[in-house]
């Protein structure tokens, strides 16, 4: 078995873990001096509760797998693209809003490099001296096991959430899938989109409605991010197929 199948296992798996042991941590009781500590997470499940965890969780963590279950379609990614082009893409400003931040990082997760861009834009506060802010990032993350319990949740099984506090809600457009959060009391929304399986746009507005978040979404070019998604990309392995 290839690193990068371990990888996604172990990722697919320690997600899946870390969520039903967070369910069952809730309702356990401390275990008493005679009690064994539980090995992994608190009492056996029942069959009634894993078929009921696992048809919740599962069908995310399924669909973002079985992108990469054949290894044959797995870009090898010898090289990611360059936070400084990333940077490029983002825009000078926003309507009405100015750009006060502008960076470019390479973090690192799992041992995988993670360029970055990031930019904020916000406008002059008003009479009750809030500040209306969106901030827009860039990531190549070149294959969704960094967190493989955020993703599935995220872009895997839908999500359909709406309150008069607000909504939650994924699905897919263009081509690339979408999943956006919004928060009525605090103006607050995130709005997360996955491009070309590869990277990561993440746009987050503060004391912004949704369409202005989503206005910020149109000013950058996911065309042109899409089609960086050769760049660095094992030529030998995409030879061979």
């Amino acid at each position: 078995m290839s690193t990068w199948r371990l990888v996604i296992c172990a990722a697919a798996g320690i997600g899946l873990t870390s969520f039903l042991s967070s369910c069952e941590s809730k309702s356990q009781k401390p275990a008493g001096p005679s009690q064994a500590a539980p090995a992994i997470s608190g009492r056996p499940l029942t069959q009634e509760d894993q078929e009921a965890l696992f048809e919740k969780e599962l069908p995310g963590i399924a669909r973002l797998s079985k992108m990469y279950a054949d290894m044959e379609k797995v870009p090898r990614i010898l090289q990611p693209v360059e936070a400084k082009k990333l940077q490029e893409l983002l825009p000078e400003a926003l309507p009405d809003l100015g750009r006060t931040q502008f960076e470019a990082k390479n973090d690192n997760y799992l041992e995988q490099a993670t360029p970055t861009a990031h930019a904020r834009y916000e406008g002059k506060g008003d009479a009750a001296g809030k500040t209306k802010s969106i901030d827009v990032s860039l990531g190549d993350w070149g294959i969704p096991t960094n967190n493989m319990a955020v993703w599935a949740h995220r872009f895997g099984g839908p999500i359909a959430k709406e309150s008069d506090k607000g909504y939650e809600k994924n699905y897919d457009k263009d081509g690339h899938r979408f999943y956006e959060k919004y928060t009525k009391a605090d103006q607050i929304m995130l709005l997360q989109v996955l491009v070309a399986d590869r990277f990561l746009v993440k746009i987050e507005g503060q004391e912004a409605p949704p369409d202005e978040v989503q206005a910020a979404l149109s000013k950058l070019d996911l065309k042109k991010l899409e089609a960086m998604k050769t760049i660095g990309v094992d030529s030998k392995a995409q030879d061979a197929r």
